[in-house]
């Protein structure tokens, strides 16, 4: 069976559609690489923790998902989905003090003029998405410390990026990320972690030795890379 005909059939709530489509992506490009081995078989675990458990070979990997929160970024989008005609100022949408923004505040800082003609710097952009994957890493470490969280033989964290990069300025993302991450490395800590781009336009791994960009098929549908050798038999998770 392929891993998308798996993971994307059926209908599920809108969270639980969302881990699948990561797992998808991830999985079809890990499956151009030598870091995944088959058989391939998956367990989502959508009432525990952690959110996925994959036997790769002769190796079982426990997969927590996440991402960096941009509430307010991803509420605009969802405006935007029901109709609004004008451009969204991603950037305008950064977190604020106070708290999340009311639907009113979130058209007028995403959505007007004013946006367009005082934008702010790169260098600041950065630094504000870099305090929040630190927030979304010491949240997921939490996790990961819990007493039922099933550790497998590897423990991976995938984080998905709802800001993302054009595809010319991910390598600035990937070094930015990787010297984050060099602050939670540790023999207790997740032994891998992915970034990737919201529309999956690139995705990145990570480990304390090196960061690497997947290879990538974003403008195709999920592509079964994995037919004959993936599988969503639960038995070999137990109960």
């Amino acid at each position: 069976m392929g891993i998308a005909h798996a993971l994307l059939r059926g209908r599920v709530a809108k969270r639980i559609g969302i881990e699948k489509l990561q797992m998808t992506r991830l999985l079809e490009a890990l499956a151009r690489t030598s870091i995944l081995q088959y058989p391939v078989h998956m367990k989502h675990t959508t009432e525990c923790v952690p959110d996925f458990q994959l036997a790769s070979g002769n190796r079982r990997i426990s997969i927590e998902l996440t991402r960096v929160k941009f509430q307010d970024v991803e509420h605009g989008r969802a405006i935007q989905e029901r109709g609004m005609k004008r451009t969204l100022s991603v950037t305008s949408l950064f977190p604020k003090p106070g708290g999340p923004r009311q639907k009113q505040d979130i058209i007028q800082d995403g959505f007007g003029m004013a946006t367009w003609l005082f934008p702010s710097s790169p260098e600041d952009d950065e630094r504000i998405w870099l305090k929040q994957a630190r927030e979304s890493l010491d949240a997921k470490t939490k996790v990961l410390a819990r007493k039922d969280y099933a550790r497998g033989d590897e423990n991976w964290l995938v984080l998905l990026d709802p800001i993302g990069t054009i595809y010319s300025e991910h390598q600035t993302r990937k070094d930015n990320f990787s010297l984050l991450l060099a602050e939670f490395w540790s023999a207790e800590w997740f032994s891998r972690v992915f970034l990737q781009d919201t529309y999956f336009d690139w995705q990145m791994t990570f480990t304390p030795r090196e960061s690497v960009m997947l290879h990538n098929e974003p403008t195709g549908p999920p592509k079964d890379v994995l037919v004959g050798s993936f599988h969503t038999d639960d038995s070999l998770f137990g109960s």
